[in-house]
């Protein structure tokens, strides 16, 4: 039998690095030299772990290591997929803004920035820090009216005017060493004397003239940038990339928000009769538009639309195959357990409508949301689309390919769907959030850990796993899984208006308000943290109800796992709790 003496430590790194996080954490008990192995080599251990886990880059071992070291960089982060899939409850509190009254209407976050930017129902636009909330820049409700919506990215605000205009504001410390000649100044896109009157009052707040080129005090603060005028009534707008999209029922309009010009324009085909227009959205490649009845994509190279997927009245099996839909059951509204079973065909047909759609940020995938609480995930949607014949004559030719091979859907009412329900939805890095009847949910495409086997397969019963698939077609995100967030009373669902989601790494932020209490209810925006654990005080809702997390536990021996892992300052904890977690209950001795 080798010795672990007798293998260059070079391979043994290489063979650890590919075990499941239970067993490594074993290592250290078997013997005195796997002890004193694993203590000389953690960092590199940790570092190749955290490389396969896709929590550091694939670089040399040059690669500075974490503050906190690479074990607990990787413990932290372990934690935080944990929480995601619903195997450790995260951390719920009421985000105030210190200075601010009124209630949240839009939430956009910037967590690499560590800011949130927020508009109110009464007017304003706020920056705050992401941590602490406190107030980083503002504007008042004469420079950013009521109910705006606003989009951010990139270090752009951009937001609508009751009119035919977008504001467009950029991070001050990104313009600091342009040349002001190279500012928009044309006649139509140079800001207004309404944009500089706001800037000049937010100026007078936040201006210190001792750190005008300080990272740490100029951020989250905007200066005006561009005043776009849209030729027409265009109030559905997303901004991706340094793109804007803004359109109306007859034409789409694409600006460049560097440049401040108008760089293309599509013309929209028969989107009126297709119903109300709902929600858009913008990649490099294509464009999304939704309305009521339908999703139409266009493609950016040719302006012409390449695909319509029809809502409607539609099969019950026409968006996925039986074997992947899944639907709610009932009486488990307020259950330790997420109860989704797989659907069965019992409706012929489903008359429905569309809400939303995102495009992930590889532009790969799309996730829909349909009015009556069901989400349908397409993986690949390019494969939909017909492609050009190489015959002499070159044609298009439709897709062998249809809908149901490639997508997923998820129903989250129960027996009684409704149509009153728009909700909301939100997409990215690899999961959708959406607020549905009963609660706020989250999908995780394809986590991490189940992709690498760190965690117990997903029960038969309460899985949104494939059992079958057709041999002809890639199982879509096999290894999807459901979180759940939501009131402690679930009859809070029918007494409020949600407003707003916003998904980051590591955190949900969503905005509501009791539909009896509108227009004088403060501290409505909510942020769910993945990042840490729940904190000792209950988060309320003013005057009544807790809201709390439900049903991310799956058993009593995960609850002690949970126990255990909020004393994190004990790192003997730490095996004991992966075992735990992992299904293997086996007591780790050091020798």
């Amino acid at each position: 039998m080798l010795m672990l003496s007798e293998l260059p430590v070079e391979i043994l790194l290489e063979i650890i690095q590919r075990l499941p996080i239970a067993t490594v954490v074993t290592l250290s008990g078997l013997s005195k030299s796997w002890a004193t192995f694993m203590a000389t080599n953690e960092s590199s251990v940790y570092h190749n772990i955290s490389k396969r886990h896709g929590y550091a880059s694939g670089g040399d071992s040059d690669v500075a290591a974490p503050s906190e070291g690479w074990k607990a960089s990787f413990i932290r982060k372990f934690q935080i997929e944990l929480r995601w899939i619903g195997k450790l409850p995260g951390n719920l509190s009421r985000v105030k803004v210190p200075g601010k009254t009124g209630f949240f209407h839009r939430i956009k976050v910037d967590e690499e920035a560590g800011y949130v930017i927020n508009t109110f129902a009464e007017g304003g636009l706020v920056v705050s820090d992401i941590h602490d909330h406190k107030m980083l820049w503002s504007l008042d409700e004469e420079a950013c009216g009521p109910f705006v919506h606003c989009e951010h990215d990139q270090g752009y605000i951009v937001f609508n005017r009751f009119d035919n205009h977008k504001e467009v504001w950029r991070r001050k410390i990104d313009v600091l060493d342009i040349p002001e000649e190279s500012w928009p100044s044309g006649s139509h896109n140079k800001p207004d004397e309404i944009m500089m009157k706001g800037n000049r009052v937010a100026e007078g707040r936040y201006l210190d003239a001792g750190r005008s080129r300080d990272p740490d005090h100029l951020r989250g603060q905007f200066v005006p940038w561009a005043l776009l005028l849209v030729p027409d009534d265009g109030r559905a707008f997303k901004l991706t990339r340094g793109t804007l999209l803004v359109s109306s029922y007859q034409r789409a309009f694409l600006f460049d928000v560097e440049k401040a010009e108008l760089q293309q324009t599509i013309e929209v085909e028969g989107q009126a009769p297709a119903g109300r227009l709902r929600y858009v959205d913008v990649n490099e490649e294509h464009v999304f538009i939704v309305c009521t009845n339908q999703l139409s994509v266009y493609d950016r190279a040719s302006g012409s639309r390449v695909l319509a997927i029809p809502a409607g009245r539609q099969h019950w099996d026409f968006y996925a195959s039986p074997e992947n839909q899944w639907r709610r059951t009932e009486g488990t509204l307020n259950q330790c357990e997420l109860s989704f079973r797989q659907a069965e065909c019992a409706e012929t047909y489903r008359t429905d409508g569309f809400h939303a759609v995102h495009v992930s940020s590889c532009g790969k995938h799309l996730a829909i949301k349909a009015i009556s609480n069901r989400v349908i995930l397409v993986q690949d949607f390019w494969r939909l689309l017909p492609t050009l014949s190489s015959s002499s004559s070159p044609a298009l030719v439709p897709s062998p390919i249809t809908l149901k091979d490639i997508s997923k859907q998820v129903d989250f009412y129960t027996d009684h769907p409704s149509l009153e329900t728009e909700g909301y939805l939100a997409y990215d890095c690899g999961k959708v959030a959406i607020i549905g009847t009963h609660g706020i949910y989250v999908l995780v495409l394809d986590s991490i850990l189940d992709q690498l086997g760190e965690i117990r397969p997903l029960v038969k019963d309460d899985s949104l796993r494939t059992e079958h698939v057709s041999s002809e077609h890639t199982p879509t995100w096999p290894n999807l899984r459901l979180r759940q967030v939501e009131f402690d009373d679930p009859e809070m669902f029918d007494e409020v208006t949600f407003l707003c989601l916003q998904l980051t790494k590591t955190k949900l932020f969503f905005s509501v308000i009791p539909d009896d209490e509108v227009g004088r209810w403060d501290g409505n925006m909510w942020c769910y943290d993945f990042a840490s654990s729940p904190s000792s005080t209950a988060a309320r809702l003013p005057e009544e109800g807790d809201w709390s997390e439900k049903g991310d536990v799956d058993s009593e021996d995960d609850r002690d796992a949970v126990q255990d892992w909020d004393e994190e300052d004990d790192g003997d904890d730490w095996d004991e709790v992966e075992a735990r977690l992992t299904g293997d209950m086996r007591r780790t001795g050091r020798k």
